[in-house]
């Protein structure tokens, strides 16, 4: 996707960073392992979190009770939606 999509995420400057999170850690931390389906162990649910400086700013997760890999209403986590929750955060500073 990166590739695709012409971004180099080895440079920090980049708009999207993609980290790895093999041993799920980070996923479980948040609180975000699918637990809820058989067979995804370590599978994180769908989620958008906006970090500027180490700061969480705003987290969307698409995933519900029925629904918890958040695939079929990713609505939450879509590119608009996100963007209007980053300009909400920038309105409060």
């Amino acid at each position: 996707w990166a590739h695709d999509h012409k971004i180099n995420d080895n440079n920090s400057n980049d708009f999207i960073r993609f980290v790895g999170d093999p041993k799920s850690e980070f996923t479980k931390a948040l609180d975000m392992e699918m637990v809820e389906l058989v067979g995804l162990v370590g599978r994180c649910k769908r989620h958008a979190i906006h970090v500027l400086d180490g700061e969480i700013k705003a987290i969307r997760i698409s995933a519900t009770e029925s629904d918890p890999a958040g695939g079929l209403d990713p609505s939450a986590t879509m590119a608009d939606t996100v963007i209007h929750a980053i300009e909400k955060t920038r309105d409060r500073n």
